[in-house]
């Protein structure tokens, strides 16, 4: 740092005695006022189209569980059919089947568990042949 102070003082030195920086600041101007306001950048066109007509999402929502009577099955057909409520126990048999009507849309179908035993059970449902899906129930 000591080797590098005579050239900062030379520097000085010149500056002082041959620039010819103003001494007084130059005033700001005044900040303009806008008055009208043209877009720079044109957004794009874009064309929306109308999403393609799907099938609901296959499932089924089995409630309340732990049943102690009824078992309620909600779930969205895309066509009348027939349909059937498998349950089974733990060990794979079959302990009830019901055959039901579904029909078009939402549906909501009650069945009874009220004469099997206190325990887990598998319930599985379909309607004509697409399963619509499977759950584990626990009966009070």
């Amino acid at each position: 740092m000591i080797k590098a102070l005579p050239v900062i003082l030379l520097i000085l030195a010149i500056c002082t005695n041959g620039c010819k920086a103003k001494k007084s600041l130059a005033k700001t101007p005044e900040p303009a006022i806008i008055t009208k306001v043209e877009p720079v950048i044109e957004a794009p066109k874009v064309e929306i189209k109308p999403a393609p007509k799907t099938e609901p999402p296959v499932g089924v929502s089995f409630s309340p569980n732990p049943v102690k009577e009824t078992v309620m099955l909600s779930f969205h057909s895309s066509n009348a059919a027939k349909g059937l409520v498998k349950i089974f126990d733990l060990l794979g048999n079959e302990v009830h089947n019901s055959i039901m009507d579904v029909r078009e849309g939402m549906n909501s179908i009650g069945v009874s568990m009220e004469k099997l035993k206190s325990g887990i059970y598998v319930i599985e449902a379909y309607s004509g042949s697409k399963k619509l899906g499977i759950k584990r129930i626990t009966k009070e």
